[in-house]
């Protein structure tokens, strides 16, 4: 339960400090990073989805892991 409250306290951190820049991030970013918060994603998934979504690839659904 721990982890899950500081991934959900580093989303915050780093979509605030994204959004001071005046950025936002895309829908599709947006929820793998909140499935990575919740536990549905490892970090490793993750960093993998955010490369393919920066590169333009269509995403396959990640099968949810326990990270």
């Amino acid at each position: 339960m721990r982890a899950m409250v500081d991934r959900h306290q580093a989303l915050a951190t780093v979509l605030g400090s994204v959004r001071l820049e005046d950025a936002e991030p895309s829908p599709e970013m947006l929820a793998l990073a909140e499935r990575w918060a919740d536990g549905k994603l490892s970090t490793a998934e993750l960093r993998d989805a955010a490369r393919r979504v920066a590169a333009g690839e269509a995403l396959t659904q990640t099968a949810p892991t326990a990270a």
